[in-house]
């Protein structure tokens, strides 16, 4: 039975940047080891810790005249509860020291396009983009070990996400003007022959990228960029199909507003989505219901 997603809340703010120290490298306008009182969070992921609360990580960099001048390190919150009902309401999540500035990820590229981390194998895995895609590993969600190139691809690959299905890691992502997928069974090797899932049927390009499995359909959501709505766009896009793997018919379901949101399951099984810079400043948190 088809269902269709929708948010249930208002949206509440769990992240507000705090004024902070650029680690650098110098950017244009932007100078290491100068505070910046504004910074903007923008895409991101939830994990689950081992103690039950859940950490977020996203690219961030600060406020400057140049969009996106110097997103090249990840914020690092920390939900109050184990709840995501609970900490959706409680106020702004603790924010812990930023990571994996250029500094600590020697003779990769400065940028850092959003992250998405996948516990599995016993480690916790993190992917990032954007030209080629990159990883690092942790066992604590602390400290972070660059294990370099995962996959390349032509015209770049970035925006992942991970879910696994059958003893496979689904990984769907944005090359191009496209969402594609590729799997793997240990988080290492990939698929050598990528799979054009989704290509855009429409002016503009696809963004944050998600799909999930539900009752034996298949959801893909993707926030459009086409230059209309400006750097902040919060139409996310729903699609439904019967496969994983081809979303090139599939109807759409939905359109919800949230810029680069992130779908998070709760252990009680209650579905939320985040957004950033959308209708709120930071990062937020709402319900989402299936009907």
């Amino acid at each position: 039975m088809s269902q269709t997603p929708r948010i249930s809340t208002e949206f509440y703010p769990i992240y507000i940047p705090k004024p902070d120290v650029f680690a650098g490298p110098d950017g244009p306008t932007l100078r290491a080891g100068q505070v910046y009182d504004d910074w903007i969070p923008n895409d991101h992921t939830f994990v689950r810790a081992p103690d039950g609360r859940w950490h977020v990580f996203g690219i961030t960099g600060p406020n400057s005249p140049i969009i996106h001048e110097a997103e090249w390190q990840a914020f690092h919150i920390v939900s109050p509860t184990t709840s995501l009902a609970d900490a959706m309401t409680a106020g702004p999540w603790e924010e812990l020291p930023k990571l994996l500035t250029p500094a600590e990820r020697p003779g990769e590229p400065h940028e850092f396009w959003a992250p998405f981390v996948m516990e599995g194998e016993g480690a916790y895995h993190m992917f990032y983009g954007p030209t080629e895609m990159r990883s690092v590993v942790s066992t604590d969600l602390a400290e972070w070990t660059p294990r370099g190139v995962a996959f390349t691809q032509e015209g770049a690959a970035r925006d992942p996400w991970l879910v696994r299905m059958g003893g496979l890691y689904y990984m769907v992502y944005v090359a191009g003007e496209s969402v594609w997928l590729r799997t793997s069974r240990d988080l290492v090797a990939w698929s050598e022959t990528p799979v054009e899932i989704f290509p855009m049927r429409r002016p503009g390009a696809p963004e944050s990228p998600m799909m999930i499995e539900m009752d034996g359909a298949f959801y893909l959501f993707w926030t459009i960029h086409d230059g209309t709505h400006g750097n902040w766009d919060h139409r996310t896009f729903v699609f439904r199909s019967d496969r994983p793997d081809d979303f090139r018919e599939a109807e759409e379901v939905a359109m919800l507003d949230a810029h680069a949101p992130e779908l998070v399951r709760d252990a009680d099984g209650e579905w939320f989505i985040s957004s950033v810079e959308w209708p709120i400043r930071g990062v937020s948190l709402a319900r989402l219901a299936w009907e």
